[in-house]
């Protein structure tokens, strides 16, 4: 993928691209950066011109300001989409991505020809305060007030934790032996440490992001492509219905992965390339 920077309201942004077609932004999960759609990229080249995006905090990008919320990291991507001079393109936002894509959606229609909100349950409920609860204690530690030692303790072990479960995430250790799941948990794992100091930040964007008036808000046509696993049907249900209740015309589509938090989809490109092409279709 060739590489790039734009100018923005939150500072320069890195991205990479790749491919020929109607642009279609790709948008991470928080702590990710672009190698995370290199695979996608490339498997969906033939007929979308892919711009992979670094937040800001992450990888190339410049630093993420404390007081930074979804729309204007939302507002920083419309930016870079002035810098490129791209009218309007689909969106894919997975995790954190779906919050930024849905904020796009909903303030800035035009830019935004089809987008496909994708993410585990936990991470598309509607409703904010229970979609708050889903977060791990140590990230809601990060948001507390707290003297520098323990902010600084707590920051460490969140960072060890999530570096921790890719390493030895269960799937990996069980076919330790593939070269390519162990190129994906080294990406993963730079990527986290990397844009570990941007998290607090990213979190206090996230707590105080409105993700149910966005729903509200989008016009635009809509995928929520749900990530479903066992225990979180337990837990917490499959919530794409709902969300595709809050969004005129939306259409939901399912994916069963194995139980892990922070599911990607970097290990399934054919399969994830394929139900994007079928629902953004190129141009019109």
């Amino acid at each position: 993928m060739r590489r790039g920077y734009a100018d923005t309201r939150l500072g320069q942004l890195h991205y990479a691209v790749a491919g020929n077609g109607h642009p279609l932004v790709l948008l991470p999960q928080g702590g990710r950066t672009w190698p995370m759609f290199a695979t996608l990229a490339q498997e969906l080249a033939g007929d979308f011109c892919c711009y992979a995006v670094d937040y800001p905090g992450s990888g190339g990008s410049d630093p993420l300001p404390g007081d930074a919320t979804f729309a204007d990291i939302a507002g920083a991507v419309v930016d870079l989409l002035d810098a490129l001079a791209v009218p309007d393109a689909f969106v894919y936002g997975i995790h954190t991505g779906n919050k930024v894509a849905a904020a796009m959606a909903a303030g800035w229609p035009e830019r935004v020809r089809k987008v496909v909100l994708a993410g585990q349950s936990h991470s598309i409920v509607p409703d904010n305060q229970r979609r708050a609860q889903t977060v791990g204690r140590f990230r809601k530690k990060l948001l507390r007030e707290a003297d520098e030692r323990e902010t600084a303790m707590v920051h460490w072990a969140d960072t060890f934790g999530v570096v921790s479960g890719v390493w030895w995430q269960e799937s990996l250790v069980r076919d330790i032996a593939d070269a390519d799941m162990r190129a994906i948990a080294v990406v993963k794992t730079v990527d986290e440490i990397q844009s570990s100091a941007s998290m607090p930040a990213l979190y206090r964007a996230n707590f105080a992001f409105d993700l149910h008036g966005a729903y509200t808000r989008i016009k635009v046509p809509t995928l929520v492509l749900e990530l479903v696993t066992p225990s979180e049907d337990q837990l917490i249900g499959r919530q794409g219905a709902a969300v595709a209740a809050l969004i005129p015309g939306a259409t939901v589509a399912t994916l069963e992965a194995e139980d892990f938090h922070g599911i990607t989809l970097e290990a399934r490109p054919v399969e994830l390339a394929r139900i994007l092409r079928n629902y953004l279709g190129g141009p019109a």
